[in-house]
């Protein structure tokens, strides 16, 4: 009668780690072919971010509010191969913001204060523009600014309001400087 091997201390949520995975050998290591996982996982360092720049790229053609998608990107005129739909714009926009790109986040964070393929959520619209604006995303800061400005899901304050404005505009965000300017 065979026993079953005696489960190791592993995390059991990746299949690399599973002491049954296809990877695992008898002396409860893990091999892909003839690689360790962790030299295996290498390969895909940065490859996450091409992934994330890409979700929010189609997300941007998807957007059907974003009216600068095709200025954006010229070579796509009239041959973006997408029908504009919001949600779908919102969902790539996820994927893309969950990964960290700061461009997502930030549309996320629009997603959220205008209701576009999600519930309305003015709270929710600044903790992706924050998460996005912590990355030095002018265009977060400059809406991060204009929420503390306008007192949209956050408290009203003008000097909260201006320190933002201030890191958009010291990043070139024409918008955040004319808005110091008033």
């Amino acid at each position: 009668q065979s026993r079953s091997p005696t489960p190791r201390r592993t995390p059991t949520h990746t299949p690399l780690a599973h002491p049954r995975s296809p990877c695992a050998r008898r002396d409860g290591t893990h091999m892909v072919g003839n690689v360790a996982p962790g030299k295996w996982l290498l390969q895909f360092v940065g490859k996450a971010d091409a992934f994330a720049r890409a979700c929010n790229e189609l997300g941007f053609q998807y957007d059907p509010d974003n009216e600068d998608a095709e200025r954006a990107m010229p070579h796509l005129k009239g041959s973006t191969g997408v029908t504009k739909d919001a949600r779908r714009a919102k969902e790539l926009y996820h994927a893309a913001a969950e990964l960290g790109n700061a461009a997502a986040q930030n549309n996320m964070g629009v997603c959220c204060k205008f209701g576009r393929g999600v519930a309305k959520d003015l709270a929710q619209a600044v903790v992706w523009y924050r998460l996005a604006a912590d990355q030095g995303s002018a265009a977060a800061q400059s809406n991060i600014g204009r929420c503390f400005f306008d007192g949209t899901g956050v408290e009203k304050d003008l000097t909260l309001a201006r320190e933002w404005y201030g890191k958009a505009a010291a990043h070139g965000h024409e918008g955040a400087q004319r808005s110091l300017d008033r």
